[in-house]
């Protein structure tokens, strides 16, 4: 996924299954009030697109916000010690009773349409933040079907990527490295992600994975939102080549 470069870790966390995206604060009400304004940020665009009865609406909602809370309450009270695929397992078991009133209540391919957008909730929220407003303010409005669409283009060339070339990083054994070999044989999956997001940047600052994403994107969106899509995706581009280029200079390379 396109994320801007220093928060590509805990982008990384949630599609592992070990954190999750609008669960960070304290228990009680105010994590629910988070969680609720989350799933109307992130939801409210692509669930209005089905034409749902009010009443439906508000309450596909409200079992989004029952996913989300179940979820937390699943990894706070995750036994210590458990494998990551314990965890998914717990995690998973939570959502599922979830999923089935959501299913009981909605025709079967509304209720499909839902999954596919569970299934990239973390692309979907950063679209939602970042590009969708972006978009509105060229005048070239991003709408929920969109959205959606160009969030699984994003979960595809960027985070699912992402995922499998930091998924031995050890950040433990990075925070214990006295020396810069150290240092470096730890950060190595970390390194492979930066070159991911680097490797053969054109002269319009998009990358392979870039380019890609525009082609994808391309099937579904106007020709005023790939110019926008285009300068946003650039411009984080230039912030991996500057991470890049930190490394280098401290590493003792060539920048």
């Amino acid at each position: 996924m396109k994320f801007p470069a220093p928060c590509i870790l805990f982008a990384l966390l949630p599609s592992l299954g070990l954190a999750l995206p609008a669960a960070c604060g304290a228990g009680g009400a105010t994590e629910r009030d988070q969680i609720a304004a989350f799933v109307d940020r992130t939801y409210e665009p692509a669930l209005r697109a089905l034409h749902l009865p009010d009443e439906t609406l508000e309450r596909a909602k409200q079992l989004l916000v029952e996913r989300s809370v179940a979820r937390a309450i699943a990894t706070r009270t995750m036994p210590l010690g458990r494998t990551v695929e314990e965890q998914k397992a717990a995690i998973d078991q939570a959502e599922r009773e979830v999923d089935q009133k959501l299913q009981a209540m909605v025709e079967p391919t509304v209720y499909q349409k839902i999954q596919e957008m569970v299934f990239v909730e973390l692309e979907l929220d950063n679209i939602e933040i970042d590009y969708a407003p972006a978009m509105a303010a060229a005048g070239v409005p991003l709408d929920g079907p969109q959205a959606v669409a160009l969030a699984k283009v994003f979960k595809a060339v960027y985070i699912d990527v992402d995922a499998a070339l930091s998924e031995g990083t050890d950040f433990a054994a990075i925070r214990a490295a006295k020396t810069p070999a150290e240092k470096a044989r730890a950060e190595a999956p970390l390194v492979n992600v930066r070159a991911y997001h680097t490797r053969d940047v054109d002269s319009n600052s998009l990358s392979v994975a870039d380019r890609e994403a525009m082609r994808q994107a391309a099937v579904f969106l106007s020709q005023g939102q790939l110019v926008v899509l285009q300068k946003k995706l650039a411009a984080l581009t230039r912030g991996w080549l500057r991470l890049e280029a930190e490394r280098r200079t401290r590493s003792g390379g060539t920048p």
